[in-house]
């Protein structure tokens, strides 16, 4: 039997923090699932998911403790797939750019959790438009949308707070 633990980590960027955190899991057989790693502002952040057996759960809970000793601030939470991910229904993308401003990410969560839809996944940026330098928004979002929801309400609603907001969004599959 496996157990799922996911890790989220801070420290400063530097060289090695990846490895560090692979070998302290592969040092008592875990597994590295799954993650999302990120350079943000000169500081690493990231999440892993490792799967370990079920009798190695403390030995990985001091493996990682170790970590503190070179500045990787890591927190971890032991998890069972949940019945949202075991039963999910369609995947689909969301692609928002348009001026920067405040109130995109509250405006497309809120329409977003009104309807029930989990936000899988966001990623999003700031920049500056080329042909002006004024500030610009972009963000690609993943959600799962459960099959009783009313997608083309959904799509009219997004397109209102694009409206409202100056903004481009393109859903996907």
């Amino acid at each position: 039997m496996q157990s799922h633990a996911v890790l989220t980590i801070l420290s400063d960027d530097k060289p090695g923090v990846v490895e560090l955190i692979a070998n302290a899991v592969e040092r008592v057989g875990g597994n590295w699932v799954d993650s999302h790693l990120q350079n943000v502002h000169g500081k690493f952040a990231g999440i892993v998911v490792v799967s370990i057996g079920t009798n190695m759960e403390d030995s990985l809970a001091q493996s990682l403790e170790k970590l503190s000793q070179e500045g990787i601030h890591l927190q971890f939470t032991w998890t069972k797939l949940s019945e949202q991910e075991a039963n999910h229904t369609a995947y689909k993308r969301i692609h928002v750019i348009g001026p920067d401003r405040t109130g995109i990410v509250k405006e497309i969560s809120g329409a977003l959790a009104e309807r029930s839809i989990n936000l899988v996944g966001l990623v999003s940026e700031r920049s500056s438009t080329p042909w002006t330098g004024e500030p610009l928004f972009q963000a690609e979002a993943e959600i799962d949308v459960p099959t009783a929801i009313d997608f083309d309400e959904l799509i009219d609603r997004l397109q209102l707070i694009a409206e409202e907001l100056g903004l481009e969004v393109t859903i996907s599959d």
